[in-house]
């Protein structure tokens, strides 16, 4: 089969292809397995992460899905898997790796012609971007006679970016931006320098409020949009461009960061955000190096309570500079505020850690698979918040604050919401300092009765005896007790339940649960 793509009406600058392939950026770098290019070559295999292996053979069919998740068909059509061979082209001047690069790019481009039978999510916002740029990258290594055709497909995705029709939200929308600037100067076409301009600057000021705080409410997505942002500037910067304001509310971003992390270095798992996330990516300034090795280098951060209009709360006992060693300060956050493009169901959720371990815990992200599993982990009773079986559940939840004081004695923090119609639900954190002692008081107020539920995940690691109204907890080193204050409530332990509704789950990974 065979495509007619037009020639690009303008010819390929090839001196900006150069600088924007030679970017060192941190948004490119991906998990490239050892032996991804045998696998690519021998066994016509890619490895794309978090999936297993998949053999996509030869011809490819660019239709499949074999894993059934749209995270792996999406990767697909990125490209990003092609990488080592245009590795192996660039530095080891590999014809075959060359003419196999071509070779996959015109037969997806055989799939993707016409659009409307094209692949599922061949097109989708995000995917075009970044393949645009692997295709970028591909232009500079593939033979002589197959750069006019991937030329004329790199004009196509600009004519396909430029359309406010195509654009996605958040992340995406910026990465769909950048490509079109990128675009716009491989072809010296000044509408697309213009437009992709306008919409990074106001993406920009859209994406983080005026405390620097990324509004995707996750703080792996927040980790992930600082390092993108970044890219994105320095891309600009390459063609004597560049961002207003960048570096100021991009510094606040990096502040955050700090805050969002447990005292054992990884990011805590709010919403979206995966396992073992951390700031490795980010070393280099004195307060992220603080963190990343726990107290032995860099510059102490200042604060020991901070709270974040987006809808953050974090206390801790302190830095590792006292009494106790950074992995065992006492270490707690609540959540407030909205849901967000990336949150998950945990307004007004509370979190604990202390002596090296965590001991409250987030349901974790399980990942973009649409199951019963993925619903229950987005829900609230996933969360150690309010749960009302039988209210309605509002969809624009917001928690916002009624009072807050701190002082190196006590952090006091008290907010309120609406999670379902008609029911409003207070929760206030006291946190004594000193004693390492943590009081949460909830109140819920509303014209119907209702059966009221609070939920309290511990570390699946933790051992408990329950007796009567109090809970004693084991997690490694650590030990604390639950006690209930309430004259009118009951106490149940559950452990991994699916009958007759799921309780007692968390997520250590893609894809997986463990009971909690």
């Amino acid at each position: 089969m065979s495509i007619n793509i037009k020639p690009a009406p303008l010819p390929v600058d090839d001196e900006v292809v150069a600088r924007q392939v030679s970017l060192q950026l941190s948004t490119s770098s991906t998990l490239i397995k050892p032996d991804a290019l045998e696998a690519l070559i021998e066994r016509k295999a890619i490895h794309l992460s978090p999936h297993p292996e998949v053999t996509i053979g030869d011809p490819v069919d660019w239709h499949m899905n074999p894993l059934g998740e749209r995270n792996w068909s999406a990767q697909l059509h990125m490209f990003r898997w092609i990488r080592p061979l245009v590795t192996e082209a660039k530095e080891r001047g590999n014809s075959d790796a060359a003419e196999l690069i071509a070779k996959y790019i015109r037969s997806w481009a055989e799939s993707a012609f016409p659009l409307e039978g094209s692949p599922r999510y061949a097109w989708s916002d995000m995917i075009d971007a970044v393949r645009t740029l692997e295709f970028l990258d591909a232009y500079t290594v593939v033979p002589e006679d197959d750069r006019d055709f991937i030329g004329a497909l790199l004009y196509v995705h600009g004519e396909w970016l430029a359309d406010p029709k195509n654009l996605g939200h958040s992340n995406h929308a910026v990465w769909q931006h950048i490509a079109l600037f990128v675009l716009g100067h491989v072809f010296d076409k000044k509408d697309w320098i213009a437009t992709s301009k306008e919409r990074i600057s106001h993406a920009f000021d859209f994406e983080y409020d005026d405390e620097g705080i990324n509004r995707e409410a996750a703080p792996g997505y927040h980790l992930y949009n600082y390092i993108l942002w970044h890219d994105v500037n320095d891309r600009m910067i390459a063609e004597g461009d560049g961002i207003k304001d960048l570096a100021s509310k991009l510094d606040m971003a990096r502040s955050a960061l700090i805050q969002f992390t447990w005292p054992d270095g990884n990011l805590i798992e709010l919403g979206d955000t995966g396992p073992r996330s951390h700031l490795k990516k980010l070393a280099g300034s004195e307060d992220i190096q603080y963190v990343l090795t726990k107290g032995a280098e860099g510059k102490i951060p200042a604060e020991i309570f901070s709270t974040y209009k987006a809808g953050y709360a974090f206390g801790r006992s302190g830095w590792g500079a006292n009494a106790k060693d950074y992995q065992d300060e006492f270490f707690w956050s609540l959540r407030y505020g909205r849901i967000g493009v990336h949150g998950h169901n945990d307004i007004g959720s509370f979190y604990l850690g202390a002596s090296g371990q965590r001991l409250l815990i987030d349901a974790g992200k399980y990942g973009y698979i649409s199951d019963d599993n993925k619903r229950h982990i987005i829900g609230r009773s996933a969360h150690n918040t309010l749960v009302v079986n039988d209210a309605e559940t509002k969809e624009d939840v917001d928690y916002q604050v009624l009072n807050k004081h701190h002082t190196s004695a006590f952090d006091d923090i008290e907010v309120q919401g609406f999670p379902y119609q008609g029911v409003r639900h207070t929760r206030r954190v006291i946190y004594v300092r000193g004693a390492d002692a943590v009081i949460v008081l909830d109140g819920a107020t509303s014209k119907k009765e209702h059966d009221y539920h609070l939920y309290w995940h511990l570390d699946p690691k933790a051992a408990v005896t329950h007796k009567g109204r109090t809970s004693h907890v084991k997690v490694g080193r650590a030990r604390f007790a639950v006690s209930e204050i309430g004259t009118r409530s009951n106490s149940e332990l559950v452990k991994g339940i699916s009958s007759p509704k799921m309780e007692g789950w968390h997520s250590p990974k893609w894809g997986e649960m463990e009971p909690t």
